[in-house]
């Protein structure tokens, strides 16, 4: 697959949504990522339009990032934002069955 095509086709439908809500939208894909590799492109889509989206639908004011880089001859891909946050008790919780932390937004 691609990586740069697959990431900057799951992000930019939330770059407008993000744009729309005031929101600085940051995208990084480093230059040194090799030009394809081997993966599940369908999946890797859906995980970071996932997160992405959560992020900017989180946030209410300030930015997302998305940063795609190496570190230790892997590929790391950083979603981030300064919206409300996962409370320190439902952290630990993170990697069980999926509940959701909060039901309303602030």
């Amino acid at each position: 697959m691609d990586l740069r095509d697959v990431v900057g086709s799951s992000v930019e439908p939330l770059r407008f949504q993000a744009q729309e809500k005031g929101l600085a939208f940051n995208q990084l894909v480093e230059n040194d990522l090799p030009a394809w590799i081997k993966g599940d492109s369908a999946r890797l889509l859906q995980v970071v339009l996932n997160l992405v989206g959560n992020a900017v639908k989180s946030t209410n004011s300030g930015e997302v990032s998305v940063i795609v880089d190496t570190a230790l001859e892997r590929i790391c891909t950083k979603i981030s934002d300064i919206g409300i946050g996962i409370p320190t008790k439902a952290q630990a919780s993170l990697f069980e069955p999926y509940v959701q932390a909060s039901k309303t937004l602030p």
